[in-house]
């Protein structure tokens, strides 16, 4: 991975489960104009860890969004994130802020 910021990298080895720590990672990545694919591979991990951390599926669900925002409805990229929000919904179908 070259994309990996080793203090993040330290943090997260030594607290998998803290989703303050995940998040710093997301925005370290976003600060330093890494690709939304690089810090989607890190939500992807961090909801590994935590599934059912809506902070996290709320960051993840919103940045997916914007990144598809000039995208044609009809794209491949939009049935990946219909498929993302059904996940999302396996683990926080209580939380109707999702939905």
């Amino acid at each position: 991975m070259s994309f990996v910021i080793p203090q993040f990298e330290e943090q997260v080895s030594r607290c998998p489960y803290s989703a303050k720590i995940w998040c710093g990672y997301v925005q370290a990545l976003k600060e330093q104009d890494f690709s939304p694919l690089q810090y989607f591979s890190v939500y992807e991990r961090a909801l590994g860890h935590l599934p059912r951390s809506y902070k996290l599926w709320h960051s993840y669900l919103n940045d997916r969004v914007f990144h598809l925002r000039n995208t044609p409805i009809n794209s491949k990229k939009f049935d990946l994130l219909i498929d993302l929000y059904e996940r999302c919904l396996v683990f926080m179908g209580k939380m109707p802020r999702i939905w």
